[in-house]
């Protein structure tokens, strides 16, 4: 990646690779978390954007940070663009918050739903070698653009239907509950006839003579 003018001006800043450490420690999200943050949701391609930084310590003991910045999804695979503070680290409190901001200025090749996070780098305050890794959740916003239409990255939840896969469904259901109404119909029809006959014959006539009987003397 090509260096920018906000490096030039601000020499701590720097793309770099966000990898973790051989004795890191893991920070649940009430313990430590970030945030992200955009200036606008629907930016043009080569726009120069504000991308904002919050991370907020509800550790045991102070946090120190060492490198904090953005991922955007028009950069390589877990990268980050911001600040290096491994020369001067910035410590964080318990129960204190540390916020940032960077201008990025958005590639003209961007287009579509971009999607975007925010990382840090620290270590524990009481030793340099318990480091950690954390990034906030992964946010999108929408560059209007010339170039490939990116799509979303997130995928829809599993057990959740479509909407046409519903109305299909409750078709089926309807045509199959309509047919056996019509044959359950037809099958008392066809018994009905069938009985008929059988009754007219079990009946006596009224007109049956009775029997002779010789009455001769």
């Amino acid at each position: 990646m090509k260096a920018s003018k906000t490096i030039i001006i601000a020499p701590l800043l720097v793309v770099f690779l966000f990898c973790g450490f051989a004795s890191a420690v893991t920070l649940t999200s009430d313990q430590a978390y970030v945030r992200a943050f955009i200036s606008n949701p629907q930016s043009q391609a080569g726009e120069t954007i504000t991308a904002a930084i919050y991370f907020e310590n509800n550790y045991t003991e102070s946090l120190v940070l060492d490198y904090i910045g953005f991922h955007f999804s028009w950069m390589p695979e877990n990268t980050l663009y911001g600040f290096n503070f491994s020369s001067s680290p910035v410590s964080v409190a318990v129960g204190s918050s540390y916020s940032s901001s960077i201008n990025i200025t958005i590639p003209q090749s961007a287009n579509g739903v971009i999607s975007y996070y925010a990382g840090v780098d620290g270590n524990l305050g009481s030793s340099s070698t318990d480091t950690f890794s954390i990034n906030s959740e992964s946010a999108e916003f929408l560059v209007s653009g010339t170039g490939p239409t990116a799509t979303p990255t997130s995928t829809p939840s599993i057990g959740q239907p479509s909407s046409n896969i519903l109305l299909y469904g409750l078709i089926i259901v309807v045509v199959v509950v309509v047919v056996s109404l019509i044959l359950i119909m037809m099958l008392r029809k066809k018994r009905k006839h069938a009985e008929k006959p059988a009754e007219s014959a079990a009946q006596p006539s009224s007109e049956q003579k009775p029997s002779e009987q010789d009455f001769s003397v």
